[in-house]
């Protein structure tokens, strides 16, 4: 979705080198305004703040309400440059998704190699399990999002020994996610309640891992499952508990 409106934009700024209409280059100040504003929206929580910072700027010049008087030519060097830059910053997304996430693969994820970046809180400390079968960082609810950490993200269901249902640890937002984005969650299922004492009386929920399951987001912002890890699979990998 964010491709297909840079590349959108690119072409309409493209567009303006021709004679057009007064009407037409309002209806490009409105858009770039909002499309450059969107795309400042979707940086805001990376690490590297130069999209941004470029994207609120260019928000600001182009906004039709405080208008910035420049002249025919410069405009059109302008939006020469715009189109040049919302191309680029594809070409270097895709380029950093790859270099991030090399195990990035719909035809075969390495589930015993890869390193599970876990979103975690602080209602884990009601629950015994064992993470050690399998590579893995913990992360916040915003690192889990930050593609500079080492790790695919991943979110944990727990199974509810009452109810038998499966909750969430941590309720994931994945619109934050970029397109293509590989994404984990790991469903635990309830065994037996422990307890230990340490200082005073503490009961725990053991929880044995029951499957894993892959996710991408798709180009339309929707998230699809693209793969199971089952009990026995687990198994065989080495990393069932």
């Amino acid at each position: 979705m964010t491709k297909t409106m840079k590349i959108a934009l690119s072409i309409l700024f493209l567009l303006c080198l021709l004679d057009w209409s007064y009407g037409y280059y309002q209806f490009i100040r409105f858009l770039g305004m909002i499309g450059f504003g969107v795309l400042a929206y979707q940086e805001r929580d990376k690490k590297d703040k130069t999209w941004l910072v470029i994207w609120l700027a260019s928000a600001l010049l182009i906004n039709p309400f405080v208008k910035v008087a420049l002249g025919r030519t410069i405009w059109n060097i302008i939006d020469v440059i715009w189109a040049v830059l919302l191309i680029v910053s594809t070409y270097k997304e895709k380029t950093v998704k790859t270099q991030i996430k090399p195990f990035k693969t719909r035809d075969k994820f390495d589930f015993k190699n890869t390193t599970y970046k876990i979103c975690i809180s602080s209602d884990i400390v009601f629950y015994w399990i064992n993470f050690s079968y399998f590579k893995h960082n913990f992360a916040n609810d915003e690192e889990v999002y930050n593609t500079s950490i080492e790790g695919v993200p991943t979110f944990l269901k727990l199974q509810n020994s009452y109810t038998k249902n499966y909750d969430d640890l941590f309720d994931a937002d994945y619109s934050k996610f970029e397109t293509d984005t590989l994404f984990t969650i790991i469903w635990y299922g309830y065994r037996q309640e422990l307890t230990a004492k340490t200082g005073a009386v503490k009961k725990f929920k053991s929880l044995e891992i029951e499957k894993i399951e892959v996710y991408e987001v798709n180009n339309e912002g929707n998230t699809e499952l693209i793969e199971i890890c089952d009990k026995e699979r687990l198994n065989s990998l080495g990393i069932l508990y």
